[in-house]
């Protein structure tokens, strides 16, 4: 039984800027322990229940596992008994957030210099809450779009998410989204026509089926969380599953049993803004569990300002029980620079907008929250808008893939990559919903494509292949020169003479791009060039020269009135050591 008892798993979530607290102890007659255990389909869950004098939380005897909550702890040698943890709480320390005008809320801890959550009523909507809310009729149809919170206007536009509206044609219908949370106002009218019937919903706090927000520091969070999922996925279906309290803290059990609620009530997509320090066998294998049923999970990061590390179960995301179907998502501020109370790191996924973003409140109210808690439902409504997009099993099987391959990484450069001596830590980007639909195999949207496209084929080496490029000299290389890969850990090589080139198709005739990559020579007095050939109308290209670090190039182009086509290149054009490029990305003007 080596190492089968673990550390204690303690639940957080974040509301505004987190603030944390030390975890303080259960009295010991009330200590309640978590109990993995192997089993087979001949096991029943009351026998279980019986034997070990347990609530069972998760009983699969399909996936060869069942999880028990427990006041005192089974025979170590039961060979059933795979894990045991503690079941711990920790409480946060926000004061109660008071609805009405907008109030400076003073927060303690580690985020003391972020002043407040605003809050103000109706009227803050740009056009009104009626307009918004009636508009949802006609989104729903495709005829028309609603204008949005004028406060979000940046964020909207900065990830892509109006745009993707206009090509969108789903917006997110048939797609349940679980949001496990301090519940929610299910009668604010921003949320009352979106919701799943009453018998899927539950609320694991007070075991009943409603999952309403009660009064207390954490009020406000989860419908704060489900407003943001619905302005990215208007038609989506939220299961709401109250997890934490009235003050935002919760029971490890609570969360375990939560997921297993959303899993056997078909959600697709499960929101965990909420997170621990601490691992929990529990949790993995639920995870490992969702997994296998192909049912994704985004989970936000935390706010505690880590460079190396993401909160549980956020840091899951490239274990095995996690890859391809949990995601972490921190939060950025509104110049693309991580925000400074973000964690980051090889943990992290995606970064989203997480400050100053406008969302319900409860009351028919809605206020301005900052944290990783509210980029994490930009991520999952960006999930269901691309879920309700295609009926494709496979696609909907591999939707984390193709988020991964959207993600926009020039961005973040100047904030990440460029300050790391890891770089293989930082394989990630930012969320760019159009560009996410349209990496779905087959998608046509009901419009042009209006922001960013990628005409590049493996433009940025991570599959280890110069798949789509005509090379000559030049091959992929895993951090060369001991460092200097900002965007993953691979880059085009060249050697002293190398090239490399790949024609550009369905272009646009008449038309201006941009192009941008990363590039470098790695000794003084020599150079490299990108450009563009292109037969109908303008040639383009910009010299590389610089041996101290990437730097940007970046050039526009214009084709001709009748042609489709340019060729992109990259070449070595002096001296005799190497040269190196990466993130090639071209877009339409």
């Amino acid at each position: 039984m080596a190492n089968k008892f673990s550390n204690s798993l303690t639940v957080l979530f974040a509301l505004a800027i987190l603030s944390f607290s030390s975890c303080s102890q259960l009295p010991s007659d009330a200590e309640t322990y978590l109990v993995t255990l192997k089993v087979t389909p001949a096991d029943n869950a009351q026998n279980l229940a019986t034997r070990y004098n347990a609530k069972v939380l998760s009983f699969s005897p399909e996936a060869g596992f069942a999880i028990l909550k427990v006041s005192q702890l089974p025979d170590s040698t039961d060979p059933k008994v795979q894990h045991i943890e503690k079941n711990s709480v920790l409480q946060t320390s926000e004061k109660n957030l008071q609805l009405g005008q907008p109030t400076p809320i003073q927060t303690s801890g580690e985020a003391t210099d972020m002043a407040s959550v605003g809050m103000s009523g109706w009227t803050s909507w740009s056009s009104g809450w009626t307009s918004w809310s009636s508009g949802w009729t006609s989104w729903s149809s495709g005829v028309a779009l609603p204008t949005p919170p004028s406060q979000n206007n940046a964020m909207l536009q900065n990830t892509r998410i109006t745009s993707a509206h206009a090509i969108a044609r789903k917006y997110g219908e048939g797609v349940t989204v679980a949001v496990l949370d301090t519940g929610l106002d299910m009668n604010h009218l921003g949320v009352m026509n979106k919701l799943v019937e009453p018998a899927r919903r539950w609320d694991f706090v007070d075991n009943d089926n409603n999952p309403s927000e009660i009064s207390g520091a954490g009020y406000g969070h989860g419908t704060a969380v489900t407003g943001l999922v619905l302005q990215v996925a208007p038609n989506a279906r939220i299961m709401p599953l109250r997890v934490l309290d009235q003050n935002g803290s919760g029971d490890l059990d609570n969360v375990v049993s939560a997921i297993d609620f959303a899993i056997r009530n078909n959600a697709r997509i499960i929101n965990i803004s909420l997170g621990a320090d601490g691992f929990s066998e529990a949790l993995r294998t639920m995870i490992s569990y969702a997994k296998s049923k192909q049912i994704y999970i985004i989970a936000a990061a935390g706010n505690k300002t880590r460079t190396d590390s993401a909160n549980f179960p956020a840091r899951m995301q490239g274990w095995w029980e996690g890859q391809g179907f949990l995601f972490s998502v921190g939060s950025l501020n509104s110049s693309d620079q991580v925000s400074w109370f973000s964690n980051r790191g090889v943990d992290v996924s995606f970064f989203a907008p997480g400050e100053n973003l406008t969302t319900f409140a409860p009351n028919n109210r809605v206020m301005t929250v900052t944290g990783t808690s509210f980029a994490t439902p930009l991520v999952t409504g960006a999930m269901a808008l691309a879920y309700g997009e295609t009926t494709d099993v496979a696609a909907r099987n591999n939707l984390g893939t193709y988020l991964v391959q959207s993600l926009d990484k020039q961005s973040l450069w100047w904030s990440i990559y460029r300050n790391t001596s890891t770089p293989w830590q930082h394989s990630l980007g930012k969320l760019d919903v159009e560009h996410y639909l349209y990496s779905l195999p087959m998608f046509s949207g009901n419009a042009p494509r209006l922001g960013r496209q990628d005409f590049v084929l493996n433009g940025n080496f991570e599959t280890n292949s110069t798949l789509g490029w005509n090379v000559s000299g030049a091959r992929i290389e895993t951090n060369p020169f001991g460092g200097g890969v900002y965007a993953g850990s691979s880059s085009m090589m060249l050697n002293n003479t190398g090239s490399a080139w790949q024609r550009l198709t369905d272009l646009q005739p008449n038309t201006t791009y941009k192009v941008t990559a990363w590039a470098r020579v790695f000794a003084g007095n020599e150079s490299a060039v990108i450009g563009v050939r292109n037969s109908g109308s303008t040639n383009a290209s910009r010299a590389v020269t610089d041996s101290n670090a990437f730097q940007q190039v970046s050039m526009t182009f214009k084709t001709g009135i009748s042609n489709r086509s340019a060729d992109l290149y990259f070449e070595k054009t002096a001296g005799t050591s190497a040269a190196a490029a990466d993130l090639f990305v071209v877009t339409r003007n």
